[in-house]
């Protein structure tokens, strides 16, 4: 059956108002317009298990990641406005933090109602600290200052964001369900002080955690790539 999707809102107030309605909830055909998650309507039927759900957030992060330096590339070229960067990027953040929701919900639409309130906190925080970058670019600009490293750059903030705020849904999802423990670990890479101290603690009980990885709380900040598991 063919699903009806409504515009993408243009503003943080715009979004409250989807989101309190619930429209939101068919948001895929703007982040089909964004050119992200081609596979999705395939890939949420996969996301049966945590390691699932993580596997598919690295595969978003990365098309996120993509996007968001196709803008900077085209913004420091000059075939883009500093303000149709701006909006360009707005566009993606509110598509992709509804989209992590949806991830942590193993693709079910009907249980999106339960994150409302962090996904539009998430976008309106996320949306602020855009513009604060636009108007620092437009300070560069001005000086006659290089664009190309701080604008790339940004892109790599934003995923990291993006990291964090899955777990933050994950860890309220796993206490809402009676998950009583979770532990910290790490992947593959080089590691920060902090992230190898709190992997040593193993598990723990749920409430002792108060940070989440790429939330900026260690020293690897938001370039974390370190994830939860939880019993």
């Amino acid at each position: 059956m063919a699903k009806s999707f409504p515009s993408p809102p243009k503003s943080a107030s715009d979004f409250g108002k989807l989101t309190r309605n619930l429209l939101f909830l068919k948001f895929m055909r703007a982040m089909e317009q964004l050119g992200t998650l081609r596979t999705v309507e395939q890939a949420v039927d996969k996301l049966e298990t945590d390691d699932d759900k993580r596997k598919y957030l690295l595969l978003l992060l990365g098309l996120f990641r993509r996007d968001a330096e196709v803008l900077a590339q085209r913004l420091v070229e000059g075939s883009i406005s500093l303000a149709q960067w701006e909006e360009g990027m707005a566009q993606l953040l509110k598509a992709f933090h509804v989209q992590v929701a949806v991830i942590v919900e193993s693709g079910d639409w009907a249980l999106l109602g339960r994150h409302l309130r962090a996904i539009e906190k998430a976008i309106r925080e996320q949306l602020e600290y855009l513009h604060g970058f636009a108007e620092a670019i437009q300070e560069k600009v001005v000086a006659g200052e290089e664009l190309t490293t701080s604008v790339h750059s940004r892109a790599k903030l934003y995923v990291g964001a993006a990291w964090a705020f899955f777990w933050l849904l994950m860890h309220g999802q796993k206490e809402e369900k009676g998950f009583s423990e979770v532990s910290w670990n790490l992947t593959p890479a080089e590691h920060c002080e902090d992230c190898l101290a709190l992997a040593e603690k193993g598990w723990m009980p749920i409430g002792e955690l108060t940070q989440f990885p790429g939330d900026g709380q260690t020293q690897c900040l938001t370039n974390c790539k370190c994830y939860l598991d939880y019993r």
